[in-house]
């Protein structure tokens, strides 16, 4: 039986990242290193200064996950939005 993945939101605040899994009150905040934009100037990569993905977790709400030392965020490219605050 195929363990089902577990649903991570994505926000983006001024100079961090909170992530909201859904079977934990606790919010996971990893401060932003950098980010690049698309054409229209939306943040389409984010590095963060700390791992913040599971051990086979790829994926989030609208972003796949990935990175050895430290997390990379890359926008999906359906360009699914999560909870995006501009500040």
């Amino acid at each position: 039986m195929a363990k089902e993945k577990e649903r991570v939101e994505v926000a983006i605040g001024d100079g961090v990242v909170v992530l909201k899994r859904e079977r934990s009150s606790n919010p996971v905040i990893a401060g932003i290193l950098g980010v690049d934009r698309d054409e229209s100037g939306e943040i389409d990569t984010i590095w963060l200064d700390r791992l913040v993905h599971k051990v086979g977790e790829d994926e989030f709400v609208g972003w796949s996950v990935s990175g050895a030392v430290s997390s990379i965020l890359r926008r999906n490219a359906s360009k699914v939005t999560s909870l995006t605050v501009h500040q």
